[in-house]
């Protein structure tokens, strides 16, 4: 603790800002993939895992879940769409039922009950 250096920490926050409005951006691309985002990010495959990894603690996958679920909630909450396959769409769930699953897994409870 306490040994990076402000640059490299000031560097990672960047990264992961642009990161984050990128995924923000691209949230209901089904394809928004790891290959996909290190191709976009130039980086290896590896390399975008480990940094992703190290800068927020979550593997991609795990953090872009934790992505489209959070904006999800959003959605229902603020009854932004008027259902839960729409939202599903929106987040980047091909497949509602996939979606539900994960959004009760996440939250404790189902989509249609936000």
């Amino acid at each position: 603790p306490g040994t990076t250096s402000p640059v490299l920490a000031q560097a990672e926050a960047e990264w992961l800002a642009d990161f984050e409005n990128y995924v923000q951006a691209h949230l209901a691309d089904d394809a928004l993939s790891i290959s996909f985002l290190a191709q976009e990010f130039s980086m290896s495959e590896s390399t975008f895992l480990r940094q992703v990894t190290r800068i927020t603690g979550l593997s991609p996958k795990q953090y872009l879940q934790e992505v489209r679920l959070h904006a999800a909630r959003e959605m229902l909450e603020n009854k932004t769409y008027s259902s839960v396959s729409q939202v599903s769409e929106k987040v980047g769930y091909s497949n509602v039922r996939t979606f539900t699953r994960s959004f009760q897994q996440r939250f404790g409870k189902l989509p249609s009950e936000v």
